[in-house]
Parts: structure tokens; sequence; C-alpha cells
């Protein structure tokens, strides 16, 4: 997991390095790129791994 918010915030930076040309661009990319890991984490990863506990929980 760490990987891929490490990747993110690489990528993110070095999209917006190129678009932008200025070292300040490419920080707040990095800046995106983390926040959007953490957006897919809270709205797609929490949520499977809550109906996967609760399905365990009831059934198992």
């Amino acid at each position: 997991m760490i990987g891929f918010l490490i990747l993110f915030i690489v990528i993110g930076g070095l999209v917006a390095y190129f678009m932008t040309d200025s070292k300040e661009g490419a920080i707040e990319g990095a800046v995106t790129g983390g926040a959007v890991f953490f957006g897919i984490i809270v709205k797609i990863v929490l949520p499977l791994m809550l109906m996967l506990f609760l399905f365990k929980a009831c059934f198992g």
C-alpha cells in the first residue's frame, strides 16, 4: 500500500512538473496524487473491507 502511495505521488509530481516546468507545480501535483490515492482508499477500499468483515461476522 505504501508503494502505491509513493507511485501516485511520483506520477503526480512528474506529470505536473512536465506540464508546468516549475518545482512549485511539481509539488502541487505530488500533493494532488497523494490526495487522489487517499480518496480511492476511502471511497473504494474501506467500504469493501467493511462489507467483507460484516459478511464474515454474520455468516462465518
